[in-house]
């Protein structure tokens, strides 16, 4: 799992923004682990991207995606997006309707994919990101 953490570590190095929100690494990491669904893309053996998300609450009808992290050398690759796919495949199983997350408003690339992929903007969540959501295929849900 310290590759997850690097990989997080590299992510907001990278960033223009807060990437983390000015939480500390170390408390993110320790949540998205010990609370998340994750799932990672490795080649060779070496981590090029994970997603983690939510799906602990099954009162709710979404699950929400905390995370999506991809190395630099597999951006733009579809890395990013095979993850998501597999993150909705897996909410989907567990019988949520859809995904929701919280993106930047200055990351322009990943609200670029959240578009391609069929999510819509539903609120802004703070001054500075908006939630977004996409209904799951129900041929896949679980409920």
């Amino acid at each position: 799992m310290t590759d997850i953490r690097n990989l997080i570590a590299l992510c907001r190095e990278e960033a223009p923004y807060d990437f983390l929100g000015g939480r500390d690494i170390d408390i993110v990491y320790n949540k998205i682990t010990s609370l998340s669904d994750i799932l990672q893309y490795r080649s060779e053996g070496k981590l090029l991207g994970f997603v983690s998300f939510y799906t602990n609450d099954t009162s709710l009808d979404f699950s929400f995606v905390n995370m999506l992290c991809v190395a630099p050398e597999g951006r733009r690759s579809g890395i990013g997006k095979l993850l998501m796919t597999w993150c909705g495949e897996a909410a989907a199983t567990k019988g949520f309707k859809e995904l929701r997350l919280e993106v930047h408003t200055e990351n322009y690339v990943a609200r670029d994919l959240w578009k391609r992929m069929g999510f819509e903007d539903i609120s802004d969540a703070t001054a500075a990101s908006k939630y977004m959501r996409k209904p799951l295929q129900t041929s896949i849900r679980a409920r």
